[in-house]
């Protein structure tokens, strides 16, 4: 079978079963392209693409030139000869075919969080440079918005790929795979002071202290010149003991790190997990952690569930939705790494009293517009309550743990049929005279992280 394969990483390159792709005509063309495969998962009309492509042309012009370019783009990768076709196109909407045989070096990058350390490892592989960074469309300036933030979404996801194998292979005691990789953090975002503290470690833990040294000056005056600012206490307490030769690993260290994520105090607990705040280095920002207790991390159906929340939560976006940032599974573990919110929870909130109606109401219109994204993805949380809804410092409301949430679109059969999933003290029933058979004995099933 033939194969498109598209490479966005470093120059465009397309290939139909190894053989290189180049009628392409212009970079407008290639764009098209670039933007339809990334954003395959879902269709576009054709009003957005003209606008996009060409915002300063008349309508008709616009679309005539959309219709042009779509033309050029279906005879470079013989779309008409693909089965099942590459772009699914009808007189309303245009869309990458995910279906199709096809094969995109961001996509697969993209689909990267949570994965395994293997994993990781053939996914930095595939970063050979920026995301299109010849690829200048001057034209189009809402395209040139939408490559810019994808490039540093990249950048961003490369950085926490490299912190990832870092910390992984140093504590693993593999300091020459470790220090590989923070080179190439420290050459990937040269300003970002944790980055170079991990290859200050590894140089001086190596036994090259006078390169450790020479590290340490050039991250003082690349943060001076470029940040204003000095190296903060932490790297220079490192290069305090490097000077000392009192350098070495916390025997504790395990205790106080999870992957490149610093634990801190504990937030929270339920029957599945105990929620810590945590601090994440790499991107300067503090998170919550929440970490599965052991006797249930090696439970199939409990993981079956585990990871069924995780791959909800990823699918949802929405300003009012907690963002899950990182979950994977080790051995006897499992983690699922958000947004914390330092408001705590509506739960909480209400133990000082009743919110005003002006509050209230805000919050229930922020949370129905989560709910309605939820379900318009097929996706019912089923245990809405004060607890699952969580406050950031302006009160502004978030929902948060879809532990047993139920995928209508893709069903796991996780839970029993005979079984009702939710909290107690908040499950509505419909009345019945008669209920039929052992339905009034039906069991109450709880999702992950409630207690």
């Amino acid at each position: 079978m033939a194969v498109l394969a598209i490479h966005l990483f470093g120059s465009f390159q397309a290939a139909l079963a190894g053989e290189p792709l180049t009628a392409f005509e212009s970079d407008k063309v290639q764009a098209l392209l670039a933007y339809l495969a990334v954003e395959a998962e879902r269709p576009f009309t054709r009003e957005h693409l003209a606008e996009l492509f060409w915002p300063e042309r008349p309508e008709g012009a616009a679309r005539s030139n959309l219709r042009h370019a779509l033309a050029v783009l279906r005879r470079a990768i013989h779309d008409r000869e693909a089965d099942p076709p590459y772009l699914l196109i009808t007189r309303q909407s245009i869309q990458f075919n995910a279906a199709s045989d096809a094969w995109i070096d961001a996509v697969e990058f993209a689909a990267g969080e949570g994965a395994d350390i293997d994993r990781l490892r053939h996914l930095i592989g595939l970063y050979n440079g920026r995301f299109l960074p010849n690829l200048t469309i001057t034209d189009s300036l809402p395209f040139e918005e939408w490559l810019q933030g994808k490039q540093e979404q990249f950048e961003r996801q490369l950085c926490r790929y490299l912190c990832r194998l870092t910390e992984h292979d140093e504590q693993q005691g593999d300091f020459a795979a470790s220090l590989d990789y923070a080179r190439r953090w420290v050459e990937q975002t040269p300003w970002q002071e944790e980055a170079h503290r991990q290859l200050i470690r590894l140089l001086a833990l190596n036994g090259r202290r006078s390169e450790a040294l020479a590290q340490y000056e050039t991250c003082r005056r690349l943060l001076d010149k470029e940040l204003a600012i000095a190296p903060d206490a932490e790297t220079e307490q490192l290069v305090a003991h490097i000077r000392a030769g009192t350098l070495q690993r916390e025997a504790n260290q395990a205790q106080k790190r999870i992957r490149s994520y610093q634990l801190r105090q504990q937030i929270g607990t339920g029957g599945f997990g105990v929620v810590y705040c945590a601090y994440q280095p790499a991107l300067n920002r503090d998170v919550a952690v929440k970490v599965i207790l052991p006797q249930f991390a090696n439970q199939p159906d409990f993981i079956r569930r585990f990871e069924s929340e995780a791959r909800l939560i990823a699918q949802l976006e929405h300003l009012h939705i907690v963002p899950l940032y990182d979950y994977w599974r080790e051995p006897d573990s499992a983690y699922l790494v958000m947004r914390w919110l330092r408001g705590g929870s509506l739960s909480q909130s209400l133990q000082n009293g009743p919110w005003p109606l002006p509050q209230a109401a805000a919050l229930l219109d922020q949370i129905a517009g989560a709910l309605a994204v939820a379900h318009r993805r097929g996706i019912v949380h089923r245990d809405v309550k004060p607890a699952n809804i969580l406050l950031d410092e302006e009160g502004n409301a978030y929902l948060s743990d879809f532990g047993i949430a139920k995928d209508l679109l893709h069903p796991a059969n996780l839970t029993a049929p005979d079984a009702i999933a939710g909290s107690l003290a908040y499950i509505l029933t419909r009345a019945s005279p008669k209920p039929a058979g052992d339905a009034a004995k039906r069991p109450v099933q709880f999702g992950p992280g409630h207690g």
